[in-house]
C-alpha cells in the first residue's frame, strides 16, 4: 500500500512538474507570438513610410523636371521671337547666332529627356 501511495504521490509530482512545464512554455510561446505580431507590423509600417518617401522624391524629380523643360521652351520662346525680329533691324549675324544657341538648347533637353 505504501509503495502505491508513493507511486501515485511521485506520479503526481511528475505530472504536477510536466504541467507546470507546458504552462511555462506556453506562456513563452505566446509572449513569441506577440513579438512577432509587433515585428510584423512595424515592418508594414516602415513599408509603408518608404513607399511614400518613393512616391514623394518621384513626384520632386518630376517637378524639377518639368520646370526645366518649361523654362528652357519659354527660353527658346524668347529667342525665337527676338530671331524673328532681328531681320528687320539688319542683325543677320545675331539672328544665326541666336538660331544657333537655341538649336543647342534643344539638343541638351533632348539629351536630359532621353
Amino acid at each position: 500500500m505504501m509503495l502505491t501511495s508513493f507511486a501515485v504521490f511521485i506520479g503526481l509530482a511528475l505530472a504536477g512538474v510536466a504541467l507546470w512545464r507546458l504552462l511555462r512554455l506556453e506562456s513563452e510561446s505566446m509572449l513569441r507570438f506577440l513579438a512577432v505580431l509587433r515585428t510584423r507590423e512595424e515592418l508594414e509600417r516602415l513599408s509603408a513610410e518608404l513607399l511614400s518617401a518613393q512616391e514623394t522624391e518621384c513626384r520632386r524629380i518630376w517637378r524639377e523636371l518639368h520646370d526645366e523643360v518649361r523654362q528652357v521652351l519659354s527660353a527658346i520662346a524668347f529667342g525665337l521671337g527676338n530671331a524673328r525680329s532681328a531681320p528687320k533691324d539688319g542683325r543677320r549675324e545675331e539672328v544665326f547666332a541666336d538660331l544657333d544657341q537655341l538649336l543647342e538648347m534643344i539638343e541638351r533637353t533632348c539629351a536630359l529627356s532621353g
